[in-house]
């Protein structure tokens, strides 16, 4: 069995850590076609009230975002209080977090969109409508086993050999002179 660790501010600004039982670690694509990439996510119980809960864990191209356990339960009483087929927003989400960082609700809904409790509208990369009852969602998700082996990160590790490249590559593009045959286009990605 995985347990892991996680620290939580209690009522009283008393720091303790709680350690969830990891019971599933999925990817999930971010909601941004101009940011494409992926969030790791893990799902996980409480040992002590058994509560079900989910953290983003990673995020493969960038961004900040908490890492604080949000209770299933939570999520479903957030989405029982928004209309049917009434589109929202991920802002919707926000206030499931303590942590203040814009993209917490953006990357849950990812990862809420990825687990079928959210489905995309059409058309409409931020707007979501709710997905297959999550009533069922948390039922499956209680069925689940805890995982045996500790997940791995999604992230490659990368070896003192392949670091000092990626640094000197790095540092040439830096100073690479636009007019040097090296160098053959001068626009940055994203148009800026």
């Amino acid at each position: 069995m995985v347990t892991n660790k996680t620290d939580t501010v209690t009522s009283t600004q008393e720091v303790t850590a709680i350690e969830f039982i990891l019971l599933k670690q999925a990817t999930a694509p971010k909601l941004s076609p101009k940011t494409p990439g992926s969030l790791t996510y893990q799902i996980g119980k409480h040992p002590e009230s058994n509560a079900l809960a989910l953290r983003m864990l990673e995020s493969d191209s960038g961004g900040y975002f908490s890492k604080e356990w949000v209770e299933l339960e939570s999520i479903k009483s957030l989405l029982d209080t928004l209309e049917a087929d009434k589109p929202f927003k991920s802002s919707a989400l926000r206030n499931l977090f303590s942590g203040g960082s814009s993209n917490n609700a953006g990357f849950c809904a990812a990862v809420c969109r990825a687990e079928g409790v959210l489905a995309a509208v059409p058309d409409k990369a931020f707007l979501h409508l709710k997905g297959h009852p999550i009533d069922d969602w948390i039922a499956e998700v209680g069925k689940l086993k805890p995982m045996k082996t500790p997940p791995k990160s999604s992230k490659p590790k990368l070896d003192s050999s392949t670091k000092a490249k990626s640094a000197q590559a790095k540092t040439e593009s830096l100073f690479t002179d636009s007019d040097s045959p090296k160098s053959t286009d001068t626009k940055p990605e994203n148009g800026i």
